[in-house]
């Protein structure tokens, strides 16, 4: 049976890929049984000819230290063998927009080639205040909590999916800044989860790329995440975010 994840909003910290690839941005089925893959690869180059200088990070070195960060999580996460190569950088963007997917290319159906900003100025004017993990694969700044789907009332089961995925399904792994972290943690944005949301779309997760890739069932799942079954990924989303 096919199941498909609706897109909600995601959390402060949505962490550990296996777990964060099923909340907000993905919208998974591993139903089917694919052929061997290798490993996807992430290449992520900091344009400092595109970038602004912002204070807080003006040559783009603790920026670069999540995106690498975030490439590792879903080179872990994806065994396919096809190269993605995305280029990122600090700009002004928008009104209340916190990080924007480019597509700049696309072959066999996939996207290949991507860009990713961040934001720098809050809504207000100020200067946009972001955590920058400098232990982005240990997540004692924030109190994770894990959620399955029967931990939902049935109308928030019919909200965030279209049809039945079994009651055990771990749907949210998420937390909140303790009271212990940083200040930044506490009242800032979380570069790690918005870097994880960015590339997600360069992979697929976008109404604008990803129906060729569904059709057939491109992202495959590292087996040791899954006791060893042989898995992959279909997304769904009706905007992208």
């Amino acid at each position: 049976m096919n199941y498909q994840r609706k897109p909600v909003t995601y959390p402060q910290r949505a962490c550990e890929l296996t777990r964060w690839a099923g909340i907000a941005l993905l919208t998974l089925a591993p139903l089917w049984t694919p052929s061997p893959a290798l490993a996807i690869t992430i290449n992520v180059n900091f344009d400092s000819d595109r970038s602004d200088a912002p204070a807080f990070d003006p040559a783009g070195t603790q920026l670069s230290s999540i995106m690498n960060a975030a490439a590792n999580y879903w080179e872990d996460l994806i065994e396919d063998s096809w190269t993605l190569d995305i280029d990122f950088f600090w700009d002004n963007l928008s009104d209340t927009t916190i990080g924007l997917h480019e597509n700049r290319g696309n072959s066999g159906g996939r996207e290949d080639e991507a860009r990713i900003s961040f934001d720098t100025i809050a809504p207000d004017g100020t200067t946009r205040l972001w955590f920058f993990d400098p232990t982005p694969t240990v997540h004692g700044e924030y109190d994770m909590t894990q959620a399955i789907l029967q931990d939902y009332t049935f109308e928030q089961m019919r909200d965030m999916y279209d049809s039945d995925p079994p009651d055990l399904l771990e749907v949210n792994f998420h937390g909140a800044a303790n009271a212990g972290a940083p200040a930044a943690a506490i009242n800032g944005l979380d570069l790690l989860s918005v870097a994880l949301h960015e590339m997600g779309h360069a992979l697929g997760m976008t109404e604008r790329v990803a129906e060729d890739e569904v059709s057939d069932y491109e992202y495959d799942f590292n087996p040791s995440f899954i006791n060893g079954e042989i898995a992959g990924a279909e997304t769904w989303n009706t905007i992208d975010v």
